[in-house]
């Protein structure tokens, strides 16, 4: 299955809510949507006497992240703490985030996005330091599972994360990245968050994420999976991806991790010295569509597109209709090579038949035109020998 999605609420989405932006996703034909976890703002306060005993993910109107409980004497975060009876005295740090207002309307949402075929996933913020071992890394880590609490609320398929610029030493960056990674998913596992955990692919080259890093990242962190943002990738690699057999390598490289289809983003994009710029529509790009759409459908894989451009849905719109006209392309081709075949074989049949007819017609008795011609030579031979 091919799926085209969007990331974030579509331009054209009237209400500019997530609930909006999933129905309007499925009107425009697409069936994929990222919800964009871009800004982390919290606040903390106690809890009210009105809510002792209740459980910290049930308050309404509260998007409630971590929970300081008595019995730990620290701030503790998942799908227990969510379920914890609040007792007097205990603290709340509360998520102030448009994507929802509590988990019941997250929970809303998932159940819409399920009616209508809408596969969501969530997308942390864009300033992660996963790569640092201090207190930015551990913020880092704060964040990520806090967009898989929301995700597994959902319903959400994968939770996708940028990793951090290097540190001083480039493969201490990519250890401490594994690490707190390590941690995410260690802790998403205590809490049956059964979410992928996906690894995009960076555009700068002074922030951990080539291709080879992803790999190695995915090799020792169980359950991730790479996000190949081919705008990011060309980028880096200094506009690498330009023909078929380019897109079909970074397929190659990673379809040990895509058991489950392969998780992708598409954009224009200017470049340059192995920086991505800026994102720009799919036409103004030297990124091109078309070649990647020829390894999709010459390998029938199973994938998700999303579209990252400035024009979110319009460039999802117009990759759905370069791959359906391309569909339709090799649809044609199939029918007249099929055709070509007939006609072919039955020019054959219809030669054979003629053959056949002609030995048919052939007489049964008389002399054939070899033994007519060994007459002819005996007869002047005769005349010659009476001469």
């Amino acid at each position: 299955m091919i799926r085209f999605g969007i990331a974030g609420i579509p331009l054209s989405s009237k209400g500019r809510t997530l609930y909006d932006g999933v129905k309007d996703a499925h009107n425009l034909g697409l069936r994929a949507l990222e919800v964009q976890f871009l800004r982390v703002n919290t606040f903390e306060r106690e809890i009210f006497h009105e809510e002792i005993g209740a459980s910290a993910g049930e308050i309404p109107g509260l998007m409630v992240a971590e929970v300081f409980t008595k019995k730990t004497g620290d701030w503790n975060s998942g799908t227990y703490a969510l379920q914890h009876p609040l007792e007097e005295g205990e603290r709340l740090k509360v998520l102030s985030i448009p994507i929802a207002s509590d988990y019941h309307k997250l929970r809303f949402i998932g159940e819409v996005a399920r009616e209508l075929d809408v596969d969501l996933s969530i997308h942390t913020p864009h300033y992660m330091e996963l790569t640092d071992s201090g207190k930015a890394g551990e913020e880092s880590v704060r964040w990520l599972k806090w967009a898989a609490l929301m995700g597994n609320s959902m319903g959400a398929t994968r939770v996708t994360t940028y990793l951090g610029i290097y540190g001083d030493d480039k493969d201490e960056s990519l250890e401490n990245a594994i690490e707190n990674l390590k941690k995410v998913r260690n802790w998403m596992k205590r809490n049956k968050i059964r979410m992928k955990l996906g690894i995009e692919a960076s555009g700068w080259q002074d922030v951990l994420g080539s291709m080879d890093e992803i790999l190695e990242i995915c090799s020792k962190v169980p359950n991730t999976q790479p996000v190949l943002n081919f705008g990011h990738i060309h980028s880096r690699e200094g506009g690498s991806l330009n023909t078929k057999e380019d897109f079909q390598r970074i397929f190659d490289m990673t379809k040990k991790y895509a058991r489950d289809g392969y998780y992708t983003h598409f954009t224009g994009v200017e470049h340059s010295a192995g920086y991505e710029r800026q994102y720009t529509p799919i036409k103004r790009g030297d990124l091109k569509f078309e070649p990647l759409a020829d390894v999709i459908l010459d390998n029938q894989f199973d994938i998700t597109i999303i579209s990252s451009s400035p024009l979110i849905e319009h460039d999802a719109i117009y990759m759905k209709i370069l791959v359906e006209r391309q569909m339709l392309k090799r649809y044609h081709k199939r029918i007249e090579d099929k055709e070509k075949k007939s006609d072919k074989k039955k020019a054959q049949n219809s030669k054979t038949q003629k053959q056949v007819k002609s030995t048919k017609k052939a007489p049964k008795s008389g002399a054939t035109k070899t033994q007519k011609n060994s007459q002819n030579k005996d007869k002047k031979k005769s005349k010659g020998e009476k001469s």
